[in-house]
């Protein structure tokens, strides 16, 4: 349950089930109604806590949305920490594929995050880490394209690699905007885009490395 978010670290049973009461209450209350709904007298209420031990843990609001978010970025790092050994097993596009695909997974199975970030309600520390996350998968990319072509993973393949990474999370935010559990349509466009784009990316890499 570590996030920079929190106050300080629960100890006890008890407090560990404070906040897990409260996370649990923030999550019903975005999803359900948006992030506008989410008040800390409100989410007192909806916890069934005193509002004093939400301010135990949470500074504020902005600090409760800031730990929602937090856990989804942990896995996204765990995500691309298991994707890393695969490279080099099978086609890199297929590869790319199934990385969307997780990609989408993961987003379905926090809606919490969902509605935070559909809502461009990231708070600024974590919207920093996002845009990490995706400066970390365009270089990963750019390692797939280069083993695959056997070339050296260039300026000019790394730019294009984080304009199908930037292209590719844009359309997943309309995909999730436009339906909760990401919009079937525009998410088979959008794998559909970046297998497109990463041929020619491939294919400009391989002509390079001749």
């Amino acid at each position: 349950m570590t996030s920079s978010a929190l106050r300080r670290e629960p100890v006890q049973g008890r407090s560990r089930a404070r906040v897990a009461a409260i996370v649990a209450a923030a999550e019903r209350l975005v999803v359900a109604e948006g992030v506008d709904a989410l008040t800390m007298r409100r989410l007192a209420t909806q916890a069934g806590v005193p509002i004093g031990s939400v301010y135990q843990f949470f500074a504020d609001r902005e600090a409760v949305i800031g730990h929602l978010v937090a856990q989804h970025g942990l896995g996204q790092r765990r995500l691309l920490e298991d994707m890393a050994p695969l490279s080099g097993t099978r086609p890199f596009l297929d590869l790319v594929e199934e990385l969307f695909d997780r990609q989408c997974a993961r987003l379905r199975a926090s809606p919490a995050y969902v509605a935070i970030w559909v809502a461009r309600a990231l708070p600024v520390e974590e919207q920093q880490r996002d845009d990490d996350d995706v400066e970390v998968l365009a270089a990963m990319l750019a390692e797939l394209v280069a083993t695959e072509t056997g070339s050296d993973p260039s300026v000019a393949v790394l730019t294009g690699c984080r304009v199908a990474v930037q292209a590719a999370d844009a359309l997943l935010h309309l995909a999730f905007r436009l339906d909760p559990d990401g919009d079937p349509d525009t998410l088979a466009e959008a794998t559909t885009m970046l297998r497109r784009y990463l041929e020619h990316v491939a294919a400009e890499a391989s002509q390079t490395a001749r």
